[in-house]
């Protein structure tokens, strides 16, 4: 397995879309790495880079301290799952599996034995002998991971592997890419858009925006600590409300207030130079609590079982709740703003202030 470096990486294609801008990125080897953002952010666009099925407009590509920028897919020994399983059709889950061996000259004894030891990995013994065409669209994608898996390559890179499946087979698929991934202890470069999969499968989270890197860590880190109004509006199941204040000192603090709220927080010195400044305050759905003295319109509820998201209303300010035991027929709640969970963001650069 191995480690990848990323230096100054720019892809600029020939219709002047600069995809990929400046990046730098170090995924540690063994590590399980995943590409997060939008549609359009660059992601797909870097996982091909590191494959070597795009060529960097410029900057350098280093596994294991050696640059491999000019060096094919091939070369690089990597093994890429894509979104579509891409198994050939007329051709059983062993053939599949067996293909790119066979396509090396390995020989046959080799290939029957790393097969079957990857189908018994993945749980899909019995279907080896099958065609694509027989089985669910999860254990094709056994079949797919399988198959890069008997290749023993430095990186194993994941597009979106899990889009097509259904919710409760894609939940099931991550806790098993998970354990695969400590169990053969590869590295593994992921990409997807779903927050649910980045935050639960991955060591290292790496956010995207417009081609940029925007923030990288450890994903509680960046959920609790997003540098701007974009990581911390991308991330998590429900956004981040958003409410342009005004910041003001007390006696007893500082108070970030408009026409229709107003939230009292210990002094902060980051926020000393914002004072009689619009910023934008932040707090997460599930952080705003019943109780208080600020009473809200409840417009309506979405009941998720044990948990429902509640839509309320002040004046202008429409916001989303995450609450539990809350009645439907309820029209008015008072919520607080416990001050350890807010955040602020510059309202011009949209970076955190604290």
């Amino acid at each position: 397995m191995a480690r990848i470096e990323m230096e100054s990486l720019n892809k600029v294609y020939p219709n002047k879309v600069h995809a990929v801008k400046d990046f730098d990125l170090m995924v540690e080897n063994g590590s399980f790495t995943t590409l997060v953002g939008p549609s359009g952010c660059g992601k797909t666009t870097l996982l091909r880079m590191i494959a070597g099925l795009e060529r960097s407009t410029s900057g350098k590509i280093k596994f294991d301290g050696k640059e491999v920028s000019a060096l094919s897919p091939k070369q690089r020994n990597v093994s890429m799952v894509f979104q579509s399983n891409s198994l050939f059709p007329n051709k059983t889950i062993y053939e599949n599996m067996a293909i790119g061996l066979q396509m090396r000259k390995v020989p046959k004894r080799d290939i029957d034995r790393k097969v079957r030891s990857a189908a018994e990995m993945l749980n899909i013994s019995s279907l080896l002998g099958k065609m694509p065409n027989e089985i669910s669209g999860g254990e094709r994608q056994r079949g797919a991971i399988g198959r890069a898996i008997v290749k023993e390559p430095n990186v194993f890179l994941f597009d979106e592997p899990l889009s097509n499946l259904d919710a409760k087979l894609k939940a099931r698929m991550r806790h098993e890419l998970r354990a695969l991934q400590k169990q053969l202890k590869g590295t593994f470069v992921y990409v997807t858009h779903d927050q649910t999969e980045a935050m639960s499968m991955s060591d290292r989270l790496v956010v995207m925006n417009h081609g940029v890197l925007e923030q990288e860590g450890v994903p509680l880190d960046l959920y609790d600590h997003p540098v701007s109004i974009f990581v911390a509006g991308f991330l998590g199941g429900s956004e981040m409300n958003f409410i342009d204040c005004v910041i003001k000192r007390t006696d007893k603090g500082l108070i970030a207030y408009n026409d229709d709220l107003s939230v009292t927080f210990p002094y902060s010195p980051e926020l000393e130079k914002y004072i009689g400044v619009i910023v934008v305050m932040g707090i997460r759905p599930e952080h705003i609590k019943l109780g208080g003295e600020t009473a809200f319109e409840v417009i309506s509820t979405e009941n998720l079982g044990s948990d429902s998201y509640l839509r309320i209303r002040r004046g202008a300010l429409d916001l989303t709740v995450k609450a539990s035991d809350v009645c439907n027929s309820v029209l008015v709640l008072n919520f607080a703003f416990p001050p350890e969970h807010l955040h602020f963001f510059d309202k011009i650069t949209g970076k955190a202030i604290y």
